[in-house]
Parts: structure tokens; C-alpha cells; sequence
């Protein structure tokens, strides 16, 4: 039983990201990125091969059928398209959501800057109230000497 409560006591410390774990965060950040790159031209050169050397031959020898290659693209284009908008109607939102839950989890100095923003917001607030009450008065002792 020990042993399980250290390890649930590993599992929520929180790391300070520093040295090789910040270079695999930054190396993992950047390769999000040039993914998308390399699957577009796996994607590619993936339909290309599946095309030549299985579907076509098999289309064409055991079912009778012989689609055109431009054919076999646009099937592929419209299962991009149907893929992108179920990315940006329901998984984006929830990786967004996920994200943001992390950020604050995780003790990002945004979030301390945020809260450091509110309280000076807070502060200007009573001094913009305190200041609007001695230029209505200063109006008012305006109006009597007049």
C-alpha cells in the first residue's frame, strides 16, 4: 500500500520543465507543426501506391469495375474535406478546452500574470471612483462660488 501512495504522490507533484524535458517539449511543439507536412505527402504517395498496386487490380480483375485514377482522387479529396470539418467542428473545441484546463493546472506564469492584472484592475477601479468623487466635488464648490 505504501508503494501505491508514493506513486499516486509521483503522479500529481508537479514538474518544473527544465533542461531535456523542456528540448522534448519544444521538439514536440515544432514537429505538431511539420506533421502536417509529412502526412500530406504520406497521404499522397500512400493513395498513389494503393491505387496502382491493390485497388485498381483488384477493382478491375475480380469485380469488373475500372475507376479512373481521377476518380479515385476526388473519392480521397471529399474524405478530406468530411475529415477537416469534423476537426474543426469537434475536436479543435476540445483540444482547445483540454489546453486551457492544462495552463492552469500546470501553474503557467500567464496565469499569475492574468490574476496579477485583475488585482491592479481592482485598484484602478477604486482609484478612478475615488478621483470622479473630488471632481464632483470640486464641480459642486465650482457651482457655489460662481
Amino acid at each position: 500500500m505504501q508503494k501505491f501512495n508514493k506513486l499516486s504522490a509521483l503522479m500529481n507533484k508537479q514538474m518544473k520543465p527544465s533542461g531535456i524535458i523542456r528540448l522534448w517539449g519544444r521538439f514536440r511543439f515544432l514537429w505538431n507543426f511539420a506533421a502536417v507536412y509529412v502526412s500530406i505527402w504520406v497521404l499522397i504517395f500512400s493513395a498513389i501506391t494503393a491505387y496502382a498496386t491493390t485497388l485498381a487490380p483488384w477493382l478491375r480483375d475480380i469485380i469488373g469495375i475500372n475507376i479512373p485514377f481521377y476518380a479515385f482522387v476526388a473519392v480521397i479529396v471529399v474524405s478530406l474535406i468530411i475529415a477537416l470539418i469534423i476537426e474543426h467542428k469537434v475536436t479543435v473545441p476540445g483540444q482547445i478546452a483540454v489546453t486551457n484546463e492544462q495552463i492552469y493546472k500546470q501553474d503557467n506564469p500567464l496565469v499569475r500574470d492574468i490574476a496579477d492584472l485583475k488585482k491592479d484592475t481592482v485598484g484602478l477601479k477604486k482609484d478612478i471612483a475615488a478621483l470622479r468623487k473630488e471632481i464632483a466635488g470640486w464641480r459642486a464648490s465650482n457651482e457655489i462660488n460662481k
